[in-house]
């Protein structure tokens, strides 16, 4: 890593430790991780990303798997006729994983007794719950929402923060941005490279600059990219063919 990169590595480090002296409200998330709480000022990226997983009880506490599992015996002993209601353990651990008894039983699914309002699925039993619950898509989503709700509880950028990132992007320009002379000598060896390609290549042809080369925002140690533009009656797979063959023998892009 050129010291550049590990200037700018060091100043965001810095920039993610300035305390915003301030914290940002708002409405109440769908989330399941400190609803309608932000983070403390100058809490860390890495303490909120561990407030939102501790919000959602995992199943590798034995004591708790252990209750479960005795749970999901008991339900499925209960005597037709008779309804079998979770103790408070078991409705905590399904609230905290967005999977809610229901009150009310659906028309469409009249055996289902819960509901995930993550995942918008019905289940017939605590059994099949907590198969949900550690189904693959349900875990995906439920790590979507825990960042969904984090970045919304991030505080607005105070002064301090946006003065400080302007001035990072301006060292970084001056110090590593490319000048007027090296978009130059780019615009130069993207000419150089069309001219040696032209024999292999349908007339008309070109080879430009594309991406941060030619907008200006790239770094000098950036990759020089180079798109390669052919008349519309030209097959695209015959000039990219005939470019890379003529390429790979010739000594000067060795």
């Amino acid at each position: 890593m050129d010291g550049g990169k590990v200037n700018l590595l060091r100043d965001l480090e810095v920039l993610m430790e300035v305390n915003p002296n301030q914290q940002q409200g708002g409405p109440q998330a769908q989330g399941s991780v400190a609803r309608g709480r932000g983070p403390a000022p100058g809490q860390s990226r890495r303490a909120m990303a561990a407030a939102a997983a501790a919000g959602r009880p995992s199943l590798r506490d034995p004591d708790l798997y252990a209750a479960l599992m005795e749970e999901c015996v008991k339900e499925e002993s209960t005597p037709k006729g008779r309804e079998y209601v979770p103790p408070a353990l078991v409705t905590n651990y399904l609230i905290r994983n967005d999977v809610r008894p229901l009150k009310k039983r659906s028309t469409k699914f009249p055996k289902a007794q819960y509901y995930c309002r993550l995942c918008d699925y019905h289940c017939d039993t605590l059994t099949i719950c907590i198969s949900h619950i550690k189904d693959e898509r349900h875990g995906r989503l439920a790590r979507m929402q825990e960042i969904e709700t984090t970045l919304y509880h991030l505080p607005k950028p105070s002064r301090q923060h946006l003065d400080y990132l302007e001035g990072l992007l301006q060292r970084t320009q001056a110090e590593e941005g490319l000048s007027v002379a090296d978009v130059a000598e780019r615009e130069a060896t993207a000419d150089a490279v069309g001219v040696l390609l032209a024999p292999a290549l349908p007339e008309g042809s070109k080879v430009r600059l594309y991406g941060s080369c030619m907008t200006g925002f790239g770094l000098k140690s950036s990759a020089l990219n180079l798109d390669l533009q052919i008349p519309e009656n030209s097959p695209p797979h015959l000039a990219l063919i005939a470019a890379s063959d003529f390429v790979a023998g010739n000594p000067k892009f060795r």
